[in-house]
């Protein structure tokens, strides 16, 4: 890792689902948890999110990318960070959601 920045990876915990009729639901707020694990450790940096360069979201469901990317929108101003976000077949721990930052220094 260059000097300068932060980089991590946090899924947002424990994964969760409500059932709903015909189909699991996924609980939305994962992303936000995702983004509050990254604010704390921007603030023990002494930084805040608004130094994020990009962020990479990994999802288990890519139609859970609409929920993800209104989140996205509510933690970060405009010019966003570079994003990508890619489907995968499983994370750690039976998350959903896990993203990668890295923020400026």
């Amino acid at each position: 890792m260059k000097p300068g920045t932060v980089r991590a990876g946090k899924p947002p915990g424990q994964a969760q689902t409500v059932e709903a009729p015909g189909r699991r639901r996924r609980i939305k707020d994962k992303p936000k948890k995702c983004l509050k694990n990254f604010g704390a450790i921007a603030s023990e940096a002494g930084i805040d999110l608004s130094r994020t360069v990009k962020t990479t979201v990994l999802l288990t469901d890519l139609g859970e990318f609409g929920a993800a990317n209104e989140v996205y929108g509510q933690h970060f101003a405009a010019p966003f960070p570079a994003r990508a976000c890619y489907q995968v077949a499983a994370l750690p721990k039976g998350a959903m959601v896990e993203v990668e930052a890295i923020l400026a220094l």
